[in-house]
């Protein structure tokens, strides 16, 4: 086996596909929402590709990590109380970014930021997981946000999600602004996804056009250890056709994916997927991609190679692993020197 990919204990199927979805509406947009987006992403249209999504994965039986943005899925008056506990109107970070939120919220257009029911679309099927994505999506390194506004965004999603219903054991960071990772252990989150080292944008347009690529190593011990929490592989973004990224063919990225699912099942490691479900409304046409990822994904599944799994069942797998072994993944302390961010303690 490659030492590149190494794992930590022999597992029951030679590697794992992790799906994930940053699950936002117009939060995820708040500092940058235009006439475009602010039309285009309605309740109607959100709705719509939830349960489009929902389809595509019951057709090949694959389960996914629905991560959302905790008032996401509350009602106006619930977020409301909650904000202020967040510290609208006191911390200037926190208003800076709630700004547009409460804009609309004054105008009478909450369109595209409250749907509670669509916790309820992926909970009927009984296999996808509900994580946390943030409390507000506040972006945890910017500017203005301390250590206390960062573990408030994160264990007030843990608390949130909860009342609602929903016992969430992993975090996806807002942005992938990887801060205070103590904090996601803390507040009793199993793991978290972690973040790729950044080679800059135009690198990382780049390497969307090659045809060859690979899987992950398997978690490690080092941040289970240090912070109580499984540093999930961090993965890659599936390429929609949006803006430049309109270049990239689609037989292309279909092609990158197999290499990547073919890497994980042959010589073991992790697969990690992961989109926003809005970009299926930017670019309806992905779904033959999507498709065709998870049609050869399902094929190595079915042949005994591949786990499709959820983050909960990735990071509950890794933390019952015995602490000694070694890894190679990379730690979070040098993730964050290469990106420049502060781990926050």
């Amino acid at each position: 086996m490659n030492a590149k990919h190494s794992t930590l204990a022999p597992d029951p199927a030679g590697g794992s596909l992790v799906i994930s979805l940053d699950c936002e509406g117009k939060w995820g947009l708040a500092d940058c929402l235009t006439p475009q987006t602010n039309s285009l992403f309605s309740d109607e249209a959100l709705i719509a590709v939830y349960r489009r999504l929902c389809k595509i994965f019951s057709d090949f039986d694959a389960p996914a990590t629905f991560a959302f943005v905790a008032t996401f899925l509350m009602t106006p008056h619930e977020a409301a109380k909650q904000l202020d506990k967040l510290g609208y109107g006191k911390e200037r970070a926190v208003s800076i970014w709630l700004a547009a939120y409460f804009a609309q919220r004054q105008q009478g257009d909450l369109n595209g930021w409250h749907l509670p029911c669509l916790a309820d679309i992926v909970s009927e099927s009984g296999v996808h997981e509900i994580a946390a994505h943030g409390f507000s999506h506040l972006p945890l390194n910017s500017d203005g946000v301390s250590p206390q506004m960062a573990r408030t965004e994160i264990s007030m999603s843990k608390k949130a999600l909860a009342r609602l219903g929903h016992e969430a054991t992993t975090y996806i960071y807002a942005r992938n602004e990887i801060a205070n990772v103590q904090a996601v252990g803390e507040s009793g989150f199993l793991g978290f996804r972690s973040a790729r080292l950044s080679r800059g944008r135009l690198s990382n347009f780049a390497s969307e056009f090659s045809l060859m690529d690979t899987a992950e190593p398997f978690s490690g011990s080092h941040e289970r250890e240090r912070f109580g929490t499984v540093a999930i592989p961090a993965g890659r973004i599936l390429n929609f056709h949006i803006g430049l990224r309109k270049l990239v063919p689609r037989f292309v990225t279909v092609r990158r994916w197999r290499s990547i699912l073919d890497d994980a099942a042959e010589r073991g490691g992790c697969a990690h997927l992961w989109f926003h479900p809005h970009n299926l409304i930017s670019d309806p046409q992905a779904e033959t991609v999507l498709r065709s990822i998870l049609r050869h994904a399902s094929n190595l599944r079915d042949s005994g190679k591949l786990r499709i799994e959820t983050q909960a069942s990735y990071a509950k797998e890794r933390a019952s692993l015995s602490s000694g072994n070694s890894t190679e993944a990379v730690s979070i302390e040098r993730l964050a020197n290469a990106q420049q961010i502060t781990v926050r303690p």
